[in-house]
């Protein structure tokens, strides 16, 4: 008798341990190499000794290897360079849109715009300028429906 064995070929979803929560918690540099970790709410991934902001333990996913955090769809983190490669300006300006437009509705200056792209204020609007032509203050005046003049006011942030 012979049996038909099908081979499914998928990415195993590694579990958030407390080990592992630990290790994103106190940016453990020990622990890089042995996994990442990938913030849904951002669609960023990360080693474990990435200096980012501390991300809510619910939005994290855990995965083995940087190829399979980008095939689940998660772009590398610009700040910890996850894959060995850095992001080029052109993909991290695109992310530095959609996070505006994802927090259009929110009041939100550079400096928390930076840490959800995982990156230093003025460095994003250093970036962000060169590539766009425009400031992320007025890449939100001119392409958002409803301008909100308090949003990424980078006046009121530390110079």
């Amino acid at each position: 008798m012979l049996i038909n064995i099908k081979v499914v070929l998928y990415m195993t979803h590694y579990r958030l341990t407390a080990k592992r929560w630990h290790a994103i918690q106190t940016n453990d540099h020990h622990a890089d190499g042995q996994f990442f970790y990938a913030v849904a709410s951002t669609g960023i991934f990360c080693r474990p000794s990435c200096a980012s902001r501390l991300p809510q333990r619910q939005n994290v996913r855990i995965f083995k290897t940087s190829a399979e955090a980008l095939a689940a769809g998660f772009r590398p983190c610009k700040r910890c360079t996850p894959t060995g490669r850095p992001l080029s300006d052109a993909a991290w300006s695109a992310e530095i849109k959609q996070i505006i437009e994802r927090h259009y509705a929110s009041e939100l200056n550079l400096n928390e715009l930076a840490q959800l792209a995982h990156g230093a204020p003025y460095y994003l609007h250093h970036k962000f300028t060169t590539v766009t032509g425009q400031t992320p203050q007025q890449y939100l005046t001119q392409e958002m429906p409803r301008p909100r003049a308090a949003f990424l006011d980078h006046h009121h942030t530390e110079h």
